[in-house]
């Protein structure tokens, strides 16, 4: 997994940089930055991905930047190992006024290209990503749509996605 900045609105960017720990093999990445200034992390940049190599093989992992992205954190395990027969994928990240961090995926069946999302993924943190206070491969029961034929050969993916209303945080 690769990032780059940029210090002139998009006009130049930096080399790209290797998210430390992440493989060659990572997959459906989002990101988030901490744009609010009551946040304990305020400016943090946080990106989450599914990781297929290494210790967090088929779980969605989570690296983070304090410095607009000059370097970033090494990848550690949001999603708990997902359940035998399935793999975790299509993370979405989200930020509430205060910081919290809450991140959802899909819990999907391995059944070849169109895994199909059994359940919804859902975590949270207090600290910046650093450690869950809830981590769940199965906070709702779901029967996705994923699919690579829908109508003459269009692909439908059915992850999650998440987003807070900041009017009542």
């Amino acid at each position: 997994m690769g990032t780059s900045f940029s210090l002139n609105n998009g006009f130049t960017w930096s080399n790209p940089l290797i998210i430390p720990t992440s493989s060659t093999n990572t997959d459906k990445n989002m990101s988030v930055s901490d744009m609010n200034q009551g946040s304990s992390h305020f400016g943090r940049t946080y990106v989450v991905y599914t990781e297929f190599d290494g210790p967090y093989a088929n779980r969605i992992v989570i690296s983070f930047s304090d410095n607009g992205g000059a370097t970033w954190s090494a990848a550690s395990p949001v999603s708990p190992p997902p359940g035998a027969g399935y793999y975790n994928l299509g993370a979405d990240i989200a930020l509430d006024t205060g910081g919290t961090v809450y991140v959802v995926w899909g819990h999907n069946i391995i059944n070849g290209q169109n895994s199909t999302e059994d359940h919804m993924g859902f975590a949270k943190s207090f600290t910046g990503g650093t450690s869950w206070i809830i981590s769940t491969n199965t906070a709702v029961d779901m029967n996705g749509l994923r699919t690579d034929n829908l109508f003459n050969g269009i692909r439908c993916n059915g992850f999650p996605r998440i987003d807070i209303d900041k009017s009542k945080c």
